[in-house]
């Protein structure tokens, strides 16, 4: 397989899967480069957003500390702050 085919195989596979990282690992393809392609297309990646931050932010609607709705969830609190500060914005 030629270089140009293993990229086009890679960004065929990122429109699917929307995400560089598993696209490259699935193709065996280092994940800077995965990114220098995806970057020279003009396509994005998109972060998948973890399952757990809707179940947390409910959690601290319902009144339970940062620490506790994070232990709940199974999250650290460093990631718990980050959603919080995000949900105010």
């Amino acid at each position: 397989m030629s270089f140009t085919d293993k990229r086009e195989e890679f960004l065929a596979l990122l429109d699917v899967v929307k995400s560089v990282t598993p696209a490259a690992r699935d193709l065996g393809i280092n994940r800077n480069t995965a990114y220098a392609w995806a970057r020279a297309a003009g396509v994005s990646s998109r972060r998948t957003e973890d399952p757990r931050k809707a179940e947390f932010l409910s959690l601290r609607r319902e009144g339970l500390t940062r620490k506790a709705a994070a232990e709940r969830v199974g999250i650290n609190i460093r990631t718990a702050r980050d959603w919080t500060v995000e949900s105010d914005d």
